[in-house]
């Protein structure tokens, strides 16, 4: 082998450079042009051009004391749009006087036991196979403890309007009971003098709302095959662009239900049973080509201001075509 090697070597000297030699040469005098790095061990062939561009600097974090992290996260949480709705539930006259698992009770609730308060952290979670919406309530809270109870709850949708505001403030303090001065002898004889000799009259998120705006509450039944039925006070006012009938998840569609604590809220995952027949959403309404409502978006919040959204630009592209798969 050597012999015939040794042969072919010597052939190729006299007919000439081999090509061996000359990609020998050829690799010398580009090395001698651009120069070698590294040459070490464990550095490829140890041929690559010298670059005058400086390495990309590391991320580095600095360590925020928590009341500085916090106001800075608060700041940039003011500039995303959230969604703004109300929930109403419907609480027992007395905990434990009504057992929601069991069938015989037809009651209709009486005013003082509707339950409602604005939610802006309302959003969707999933759409198959069945649609899927969460939110969260801080607690102590007389709405969270009613809908423990019943596990069902009215979501409305409000419009992006004066009117949908006006609802929105009536109820940004969830049901607690609002206190009212009213002057000399005009008041409720229930009521109580202030210190000033005015009567006090106590009124709840309900009575605001219509106060407000030219609103009157309905009552939304569910009935409940082997339970009793549930009663939930449904807003009926020009400016609710849609209601939404939701349920709590619950033990057989997740373990641990649909309440799941995190700090000081609650964490409220429900699955939306039926949507109410109204006006906006009606078939006619939306654009055959984009399937989007022809009119009007939704209420929301941001930088400290009620709003709706506005400039469009575009459908989303190729990202959210890769979303989920």
């Amino acid at each position: 082998m050597f012999a015939r090697n040794g042969r072919q070597l010597a052939a190729n000297c006299l007919n000439g450079p081999s090509a061996v030699e000359k990609r020998f040469y050829d690799v010398l005098f580009r090395w001698s042009r651009v120069g070698c790095t590294g040459a070490g061990p464990g550095s490829g062939s140890g041929l690559r051009r010298n670059s005058t561009k400086a390495p990309p600097s590391p991320s580095t974090s600095t360590k925020t004391d928590p009341e500085t992290l916090t106001q800075q996260t608060r700041q940039i949480m003011r500039v995303l749009p959230n969604p703004i709705v109300i929930l109403t539930t419907t609480a027992a006259s007395t905990p434990g006087v009504i057992d929601w698992s069991k069938p015989g009770s037809g009651e209709i609730p009486d005013p003082s036991r509707y339950r409602g308060m604005t939610l802006s952290s309302f959003t969707s979670l999933s759409m198959s196979p069945q649609p899927l919406v969460t939110f969260n309530i801080g607690f102590p809270s007389r709405t969270l403890s009613a809908l423990t109870e019943n596990q069902h709850c009215l979501i409305h949708v409000l419009k992006a309007n004066p009117k949908g505001k006006l609802l929105a403030d009536a109820f940004t303090k969830g049901n607690v009971v609002h206190t009212t001065s009213l002057e000399g002898e005009n008041g409720s004889e229930s009521g109580k003098k202030d210190p000033e000799g005015n009567m006090q009259m106590s009124i709840t998120a309900f009575d605001l709302a219509a106060q407000a705006e030219d609103m009157k509450v309905g009552i939304h039944t569910i009935q409940r095959a082997k339970k009793a039925d549930v009663h939930l006070p449904r807003i009926e006012s020009a400016a609710v662009k849609a209601v939404l009938e939701c349920r709590v998840l619950g033990e057989g569609d997740r373990q641990g239900g649909g309440l799941i604590r995190v700090g000081d809220h609650v964490l409220v995952v429900a699955r939306i049973t039926g949507i109410a027949e109204v006006a906006d959403f009606k078939p006619s309404l939306l654009e055959a080509r984009q399937g989007r409502l022809a009119h009007g978006n939704a209420l929301c919040y941001v930088d400290g201001a009620y709003a709706a959204a506005g400039s469009s630009w575009g459908t989303p592209g190729w990202w959210s075509d890769k979303q989920g798969k």
